[in-house]
């Protein structure tokens, strides 16, 4: 077999990997800004300690949106797929650093906390698909 014929690649996987890590990059870094804003948010306001898992819940899932986004907006198809490939691999990424800080097993909260993180990824790569791209303008 010649470099010039391959076998097809019926999900584009190959063609997939770089999209994937830069999305999951984006949104590990928006996660990454969404906690440290609810930190400061914490540290200057009387914030309840039963809030901490839902902000922590809720800049995961921001994390997510922003990862299936722009892993959609990069592969221009299949935007529930690709979202939930880079939700998935956002899910991992969390329990890799979430087993090196934490001791508590993996509980109902956690559950939830994937089941978020799947569905906002999954929504990103949707509105990642559907937004327009700009167009240049013909200057005359």
């Amino acid at each position: 077999m010649s470099s010039k014929e391959r076998i097809p690649d019926g999900l584009g996987i190959q063609r997939g990997i770089k999209p994937v890590l830069l999305s999951v990059a984006a949104g590990t870094v928006a996660c990454s800004a969404a906690l440290l804003l609810f930190s400061l948010l914490m540290s200057s306001r009387n914030i309840p300690q039963g809030l901490v898992d839902p902000m922590a819940t809720f800049a995961a899932s921001a994390g997510a949106l922003v990862g299936g986004y722009v892993c959609a907006r990069l592969m221009r198809e299949r935007g529930l797929l690709w979202g939930l490939i880079c939700g998935v691999a956002l899910c991992f990424v969390l329990l890799l650093s979430s087993l090196g800080i934490s001791d508590s097993g993996f509980g109902i909260a956690a559950l939830f906390k994937v089941v978020f993180i799947l569905l906002s990824s999954m929504l990103g790569g949707v509105l990642g698909v559907n937004t327009r791209r700009r167009r240049k303008s013909s200057k005359r």
